[in-house]
């Protein structure tokens, strides 16, 4: 899915409870134990050679996280891909764990992230998703996205999804 042209977001308010940060050192286990709720296993190594890529860059600043009681209850994050000497935004990772989940978290993770892809000057935003994550795929339309049809079977597909 891509979104085209970004424009500027203002930093979302969060709901009772919530608030937004970025990454600090020391975040990694709990990220890791957060990407664990919703995505294929995790583990510091595995985090430790994605955040030391050069290609494309994931800056600590554009990994988000909103949190309750200090804890983190989902996030999202932005890599930043140089291209023909463009800035390319790349939202991935957007996350909710299952107990915070209805709040609109995974909305307000992505919309935090997509005002960095703003600050960082990258007017194009692409992320990949799966069919499975229909809650996932309502959100990022809601953002804007629309569906990018590469392969055969994706009208198919879209069609419904969107049904």
């Amino acid at each position: 899915m891509r979104l085209e042209p970004v424009i500027e977001v203002a930093t979302p308010a969060m709901p009772e409870g919530y608030a937004l940060r970025t990454f600090r050192p020391g975040d990694e286990a709990a990220w890791i134990a957060l990407l664990n709720t919703g995505f294929d296993p995790w583990d510091e190594e595995r985090l430790r050679r994605v955040l030391a890529r050069e290609q494309p860059r994931l800056p600590l600043e554009g990994i988000f996280f909103i949190t309750r009681d200090n804890r983190m209850a989902g996030g999202a994050c932005l890599f930043l891909h140089q291209i023909d000497g463009r800035t390319i935004g790349e939202l991935g990772w957007v996350v909710v764990d299952p107990a915070h989940q209805g709040h609109r978290l995974g909305l307000l993770a992505c919309r935090a992230a997509l005002g960095f892809a703003f600050q960082q000057g990258a007017r194009s935003v692409y992320l990949r998703t799966e069919d499975s994550r229909a809650a996932a795929i309502r959100t990022y339309l809601r953002l804007g996205f629309e569906p990018e049809l590469r392969d055969a079977t994706h009208p198919e597909r879209w069609c419904a999804l969107l049904a």
